[in-house]
């Protein structure tokens, strides 16, 4: 694997890419012309990606029109330790457990929160005990609309909990509040077992929203796409 390489995080509502130089992001992106132009001026031969929407990497392969080579990243078996079925558990999810162990991150809960919020528990042992997932944000504020006649589709807000006085807000405020509360409990369910030794790793379009309402969370939006460098290294170096 080249010591300058392109990593690409194909998700259900963006593609996050980053340009590496050995471990140093030289460039991250969610704009496809960017990336591109980048991709041009520097040279780039490889895209080491996991994708999680099948459409969305066929889009990307028609727009980048051979320009440079897609490596699409696999699962490999027995890598670490689940009591999940690991074939069940979709790419992403993976790669952030797989990273999380690689690099000792555990006992832990890694929370990757975008279009739908996954939580994935590990514990002191290196083990993958399992997870949960819940829809995100955006998707609850959509599903209210779809499923009523008279409730506006809104979108999410980054604000302290109040009262509504109309309808809404007093919508809005609950589908905030429902989710960050599920957040929040969902990030806590080992702390009782691993107290202050437990690491809350936040990730995704979302996590910064919730950095605010756990104390001793890591917010690191780019986690993931460091597990894709790191994967790709050690599975698939040319």
């Amino acid at each position: 694997m080249e010591n300058n390489c392109t990593v690409l995080n194909i998700g259900n509502t963006r593609n996050s890419f980053a340009f590496f130089l050995n471990d140093e992001i030289l460039f991250a992106t969610y704009i496809l012309n960017d990336a591109v132009k980048y991709i041009v001026e520097n040279g780039y031969s490889k895209i080491y990606t996991i994708s999680v929407n099948d459409n969305n990497l066929k889009e990307l392969e028609k727009e980048l029109n051979g320009r440079i080579d897609i490596i699409v990243l696999k699962k490999k078996r027995k890598i670490f330790t689940s009591k999940y079925d690991t074939q069940q558990i979709g790419i992403d999810r993976y790669i952030n457990i797989y990273y999380a162990i690689k690099n000792n991150i555990f006992p832990s809960v890694i929370m990757d929160l975008g279009t739908a919020d996954t939580f994935d528990y590990i514990d002191s042992k290196g083990i993958h005990l399992g997870g949960l997932i819940t829809p995100g944000l955006e998707t609850l504020f959509k599903s209210v609309n779809v499923s009523t006649d008279n409730l506006p589709e809104l979108n999410p807000q980054f604000r302290d909990i109040v009262f509504g006085t109309d309808t809404e807000t007093a919508l809005g405020q609950g589908i905030y509040g429902q989710w960050l509360l599920t957040a929040i409990n969902y990030a806590s369910l080992l702390n009782d077992e691993y107290k202050n030794s437990l690491r809350i790793i936040g990730t995704g379009g979302n996590a910064i929203r919730i950095k605010d309402y756990i104390t001793n969370i890591e917010i690191d939006n780019q986690f993931t796409i460091k597990g894709i460098k790191s994967y790709a290294e050690e599975f698939y170096n040319e």
